[in-house]
Order: structure tokens, then C-alpha cells, then sequence
């Protein structure tokens, strides 16, 4: 995926058309979950396969040790999709704002 806007260390970036993105490493952080974990948690998502096409895209990225690894860029709606199924305190600060 091209980044019109470079993935910043928190997983956030533009893509192509200046849509933001969050990467499910981001995902991971903020739940304090495995990356596997999360991109396990995507592939099972019950959604339709358009909903997935528009919202969740494959990409890579390069560990600490300089392999490729293997994560996902996510719209907000596919974000907001993902982590309306996690509970816990971190899940109860995440809300959509209210300009949207």
C-alpha cells in the first residue's frame, strides 16, 4: 500500500489518497495484545467480504531485527469494527469523536 503520509511509530499514516490508516501493530499496542493475536482476530471478523476489501489490506512492515513481517491497514471503520469486540479498560476509552 502506498503511504501518501509515512506510518509514524504509532502505526498511523495516509494512505494513497490521503485516507488515514492505523495498523493492527497499533491495535496491538493499545490492547496490549500478541500482532498475531490481532491479525487473528481480523481474519475471523464477521463481516462481509466487501466490508473486508474496503476496510482491512495487507501489508508489511520490517521488524526490530529487519525481517518482513506481515500486518494489516485498517480504515477507522474497520478499526472501530475490530475493537468493538475487545473489553476491558482499554476498550472502554476508545469512542468515535464527535465530528464524524
Amino acid at each position: 500500500m502506498k503511504q501518501l503520509i509515512p506510518m509514524d511509530e504509532f502505526g498511523v499514516f495516509g494512505d494513497s489518497k490521503d485516507v488515514a490508516r492505523a495498523s493492527s501493530l497499533l491495535v496491538a499496542r493499545m490492547f496490549e495484545k500478541r500482532h498475531d493475536n490481532v491479525l487473528a482476530d481480523i481474519k475471523n471478523l464477521d463481516c462481509s467480504v466487501e466490508f473486508n476489501h474496503l476496510n482491512f489490506q495487507e501489508i508489511d512492515y520490517r521488524d526490530d531485527r529487519g525481517r518482513k513481517q506481515p500486518a494489516v491497514a485498517m480504515s477507522r471503520d474497520g478499526f472501530m469494527f475490530l475493537v468493538m469486540g475487545y473489553r476491558g479498560k482499554k476498550a472502554a476509552v476508545v469512542e468515535e469523536p464527535d465530528d464524524v
